[in-house]
């Protein structure tokens, strides 16, 4: 083990801005400043020992320019367990050195964090709307319900009133997230809530296809969060 280069990938020779063949068949201490060689040297003397490390030097690049990286290494073993070559990772770490490029990090992470902040009260006007729309809907289905006796029509509105109460389900989810609110956890009942389902999607798939239903008779309930109000002096 020599210190010898025999494979780069080209996020390697990116980084040093030259080619795979400039710098295999080469020493990676050509490319260390002349301020870390004895450091990096002496890391070799360890990787000749089989040991892992995690190390921060610095690299010339082909332009003349300096970047900090971190090293990461392990041996490579042969067949009798001794150490033939090193395996090395190398990162780029310049950046979280250079105040300037940090303070810019900085300043993204704080747009993107007020970016977010501003999704809570988009959410809850959109969900308070759409709660109202729903209240309407299911309205006109229970009124509906009164004024016929026609048994396809009544099931049709049980299930638009099934749908509402569903989408009234996701409503509150929106608004827990926007409020914040603490979640309360609710047992469904997975048999009833397939069979539910089925209606609904017996009329949508058509007259050639046929939905069956082969259910446990002792499925056991899932747990489904909804929201519970803690305080609050909005009302919706």
């Amino acid at each position: 083990m020599n210190g010898i280069t025999t494979f780069a990938n080209p996020k390697m020779t990116s980084l040093l801005g030259t080619s795979t063949d400039e710098i295999e068949g080469r020493s990676l201490f050509d490319f260390v400043h002349l301020s870390d060689q004895v450091t990096a040297r002496t890391r070799m003397g360890q990787r000749h020992r089989g040991v892992s490390e995690q190390y921060e030097c610095a690299l010339r690049t082909a332009d003349g320019a300096t970047i900090d990286v971190l090293i990461s290494t392990s041996p490579l073993n042969d067949g009798d367990g001794q150490v033939s070559g090193v395996f090395k990772m190398v990162t780029d770490v310049s950046a979280r050195k250079c105040p300037e490029a940090l303070n810019a990090n900085l300043e993204f992470d704080r747009e993107w964090a007020d970016r977010l902040a501003s999704l809570g009260p988009l959410a809850g006007g959109v969900a308070h709307d759409f709660s109202n729309l729903l209240g309407v809907i299911s309205n006109y289905a229970t009124l509906l319900t009164t004024q016929t006796t026609d048994r396809q029509m009544l099931s049709d509105l049980h299930e638009i009133d099934n749908a509402t109460m569903r989408a009234a389900s996701l409503t509150r989810q929106l608004l827990a997230f926007a409020r914040q609110d603490i979640e309360e956890p609710q047992f469904i009942e997975l048999n009833d809530l397939l069979r539910q389902h089925s209606q609904l999607l017996n009329r949508t798939l058509g007259e050639h296809i046929e939905l069956t239903l082969e259910l446990e008779e002792s499925s056991p309930n899932v747990s489904s969060c909804s929201p519970t109000r803690i305080s609050s002096n909005r009302c919706c």
